[in-house]
């Protein structure tokens, strides 16, 4: 018999050489060794499958977990939903909309003060505590940078009511009272249940337990804020910190409530003074928050605000303190709508924010009575704070976390360096550039992730002509994308592993995949230490968690052993980004439809951010899974990657054949105004509905029912939402002249009085409006330099229209009924022209035209509709 000669082929480092017959392109069998490794790791792949998805389901029941609701029986020393309830259902429901400027606010203010009148009653019944009521209305100004546009907000007649509690004999410092804010106006359009009447109620049943309970010894004097005028630019609370209150000087710290879902938890999403959430981390009962939330909304992702502004030392207002920023985040669909009502709100997250902020409450009023708090240099102070399934809390300063959250990039540098170590210089290149091509790999998946889901995202709203089709059925957008997303991050792996390679992975090559990856996320937890951003430990999880990783697989031989133990090794890391990353997403997929209508491509848009941030967030919390498993299932990837495309493919077919996009319980947002233009002699001279929509689905779509003849847009249709109305897409249509046309009792300016000092002219102004309401003034001049409405000039970047060098000059303004009058004075250059002033108020009032036409649209609505009246004035 012949003799046999073998020869090897060349193979890549780390993987062990396959022995194949030099007569025949035939590999020789595997040995019975990988036959039964295969067995094995065909066994752990329903493992795996069942560990993920035990884990997804274990983070959405942590997500939505909520402690046992009390009853209205229970004692009064206990906090109880049911009765917090109640003053939910008498200010949205008995009450109604409380919106600045309307009776309701009025009459939610009146309501205010006689529940908190009650409990000064309770407590002097009680003895050994107390109470003290005041009320105040503000006036004044501030300046802002709202939508990265600078404006003036002024506001005029808003009301505030304040109920201290203090012990009898308090021994703390003198300021030393801990302030609790929330406000019970509501918006345009929605009674406004979750933002913010439950956390006004939640705040009157916590001063309840205070008052009833004998056995609670308040350590320091507290005060609780009802404040009527959040929804308009925080205006009340600037009023109340301006505004030079005897019990404002007192004040040491603060905790803000807010709302912006019906379904919790209450979150903790902004903090100043790094003790506040250390202490709050400590005392609250169900704590949850992370300090990633806090910097997405400090780095402007979104475009919000909230009372914290105008309380927070770090938040460049007048607020001075340090504080804490908690709202409820889930089931955002219904903020700022008309489905934000008692029925939706979910059982459950009143009495864990009533017990967390009772705790909260006791705990740092205890650290200011006995002054164990940091100075004034340290109440800007930040520190690192995440949940932990709402189990409990982790705080570290940021100085302590620059060194944790680059601890994992040095030991990855430090092995790097290790693994060089040969007097041979083409052997260490040779150890470390597998390392160097898996992160590239790992930087390719992520990227693939992000870009591939967004196109195809776009591509099957181009296609279908049904843009957001997700969104009545948030698991949809989750069906549709997740799939792709997976299969994305699975790309660059099954391209580079397409030649044939052994079923099981050798540890080295593994450990190369494990020590690329995280590199890649080890720089990144840098990038957010160098931007000062306390985000970097969920990035320095993974990337310990994969060094881990790469050295248990060189320290075990068995394949299967390597797989699961790396599998393992992950789940510290997964348990700290999934729920965060599915509350993140559960929340942005119910703001979808208030995201704005893009001015290019507003059908796409929508999509293809929706598929980057499912993608985005799925290459997180794979992380070193998904290089793990390429190599292990690598001959398998492309069929994986076939059925999840296919799987992609079949649901996006089905979502796009849903016959609408949004439904009753995930409405679409409608604003419409009933605009007129009218003169200095209060003659109306021309009148038009302006209807807008504020998400991707063209606002055609609500108007299917309406018959309208389309008009040419004009400019400024939008003044009084300025500058929101840049992300609105609008309808212009014929529209009544108002209820009462032609001369009437409308806006009119004049100037009372002009003084000439040096080269600037003083023009005093009076302006009465036709009742109380929201609006803008548009001051357009060269020569404008300074105003008593508020501290500086704000100079808006919106080109005027105009010749010349003008400038538009914004400021909001609102007012409550009996403050329609406004005075202030303008200084103007005396050598240039004169200041044209557009004025643009909106009447909130519901008349027969906007009943009329609210009829006509469809129940998948949630509508704002106002009267606003527009008028030019030269002064």
């Amino acid at each position: 018999m012949a003799e046999l000669r073998q020869r090897k082929v060349a193979e890549p480092q780390g993987l062990a050489p396959i022995s194949v017959d030099a007569r025949s392109p035939k590999a020789v069998k595997r040995p019975r060794r990988q036959h039964k490794e295969s067995a094995l790791l065909l066994f752990a792949t329903p493992l795996i499958i069942i560990l993920h998805i035990a884990l997804v389901a274990l983070s959405v029941h942590r997500i939505y977990a909520t402690p046992e609701v009390l009853s209205r029986e229970a004692p009064r020393e206990l906090f109880s939903e049911t009765r917090a309830l109640d003053t939910v259902k008498d200010l949205t429901e008995t009450i109604g909309f409380r919106i600045v400027s309307t009776a309701g606010v009025e009459e939610a203010h009146q309501y205010m003060l006689q529940q908190t009148r009650q409990l000064v009653a309770e407590a002097k019944k009680r003895g050994g505590i107390k109470a003290e009521v005041d009320e105040h209305r503000v006036s004044g100004g501030v300046d802002l940078t709202y939508f990265h546009e600078p404006i003036g907000s002024v506001y005029q007649g808003l009301g505030n009511v304040m109920l201290r509690l203090a012990p009898i004999d308090p021994s703390g410092p003198p300021n030393s009272t801990l302030l609790l804010n929330a406000h019970y106006d509501s918006t345009l359009g929605s009674q406004g249940a979750a933002d913010c009447a439950s956390c006004v109620a939640v705040l009157l049943e916590i001063a309840r337990v205070l008052v009833s309970d004998p056995s609670i010894k308040l350590p320091g004097p507290v005060l609780f804020l009802f404040n009527g005028g959040e929804e308009t630019l925080m205006q009340a609370a600037h009023g109340f910190v301006s505004s030079g209150h005897r019990w404002v000087d007192d004040i040491a710290a603060f905790i803000n409530l807010e709302a912006t879902g019906s379904g919790g938890p209450d979150t903790l999403f902004q903090h100043t003074g790094g003790w506040t959430a250390e202490t709050y981390a400590a005392a609250a009962k169900y704590p949850r928050g992370s300090v990633f939330l806090q910097d997405v909304f400090e780095a402007g992702f979104i475009p919000s605000d909230t009372d914290y502004r105008m309380f927070s030392a770090a938040a460049g207002q007048l607020g001075r303190w340090p504080g804490l920023d908690i709202a409820h985040i889930l089931d955002s669909a219904t903020y700022h709508t008309r489905q934000d009502s008692l029925q939706r709100l979910r059982p459950g997250i009143l009495q864990a924010m009533g017990e967390n902020t009772l705790e909260a409450l006791l705990a740092i009023s205890h650290r200011l009575s006995s002054g164990d708090v940091p100075k004034h240099v340290a109440s800007k102070a930040k520190s690192v704070f995440f949940d932990v399934g709402g189990y409990f809390m982790v705080t570290y300063p940021m100085e302590l976390a620059s060194l944790l959250h680059l601890a994992p990039l040095a030991l990855t540098l430090l092995t790097l360096i290790a693994m060089m170590k040969s007097t041979d210089s083409r052997e260490s290149l040779a150890r470390v550039t597998p390392v160097g091509v898996q992160a590239g790999l790992s930087v390719a998946s992520f990227l693939c992730a992000v870009i591939i889901p967004a196109a195809l995202g776009a591509l099957r709203s181009a296609a279908s002509g049904n843009p957001m089709a997700w969104y009545s059925s948030p698991p949809l957008a989750y069906s549709i994308y997740l799939p792709m997303a997976l299969a994305a991050a699975a790309l660059p792996y099954a391209i580079t592993h397409s030649t044939p390679r052994p079923a099981a992975p050798n540890p080295r090559a593994l450990q190369s995949a494990l020590l690329g990856y995280a590199l890649v996320i080890s720089v990144v937890a840098g990038l957010s230490v160098a931007l000062g951003m306390g985000s970097g430990y969920l990035f320095a999880a993974w990337g310990l968690c994969a060094l881990l990783a790469a050295g248990f697989v060189t320290l075990v031989q068995e394949p299967l052993v390597a797989l699961l133990g790396s599998m393992a090794l992950a789940l510290p890391a997964q348990a700290l980004s999934l729920p965060l990353s599915l509350s993140l997403l559960i929340h942005c997929v119910g703001k979808a439809n208030m995201a704005g209508a893009a001015p290019i491509g507003q059908t796409l848009v929508l999509d293809a951010v929706s598929g980057a941030l499912i993608g985005s967030f799925t290459w997180l919390n794979l992380g070193f899974v998904a290089p793990t498993l390429a190599y292990v299932y690598r001959r398998r990837l492309p069929a994986a990657m076939l059925a999840l495309t296919l799987f992609f493919t079949v649901t996006a077919v089905l979502g796009s054949c849903a016959p609408q996009a949004y439904s009753p319980t995930m409405p679409k947002r409608v604003i419409s105004q009933h605009l007129h233009h009218h003169n200095a002699q209060g003659n109306i001279l021309a009148s038009r509905w302006v209807v807008a929509a504020v998400d991707g689905v063209p606002i055609e779509r609500a108007l299917s029912d309406v018959n309208y003849t389309r008009l040419d847009p004009i400019e400024n249709d939008w003044q009084t939402f300025y500058p929101l109305g840049a992300i609105f897409e609008t309808v212009h249509m014929e529209g009544p002249p108002p209820q009462k046309p032609g001369r009437g009792p409308l806006t009119t300016v004049r100037v009372t009085k002009k003084t000439t000092t040096g080269s600037l002219r003083r023009l005093q102004v009076e302006m009465k409006l036709p009742a109380a309401g929201w609006g803008v003034l548009n001051f357009t001049s060269a020569g404008l330099r300074d105003w008593s409405l508020t501290d500086s000039v704000a100079a808006s970047a919106q080109p005027t229209h105009t010749q010349g060098n003008s400038r538009q000059h914004m400021v909001r303004f609102s007012c409550n009924q009996g403050y329609e009058t406004w005075r202030y004075w303008l200084d103007v250059d005396a050598n240039q022209p004169g200041v044209t002033l557009h004025v643009a108020i909106s009447l909130l009032e519901e008349t027969d035209a906007i009943k009329h036409f609210k009829s006509r649209l469809p129940s998948w609505t949630s509508e704002v509709a106002v009267t606003t009246y527009q008028s030019t004035w030269q002064l």
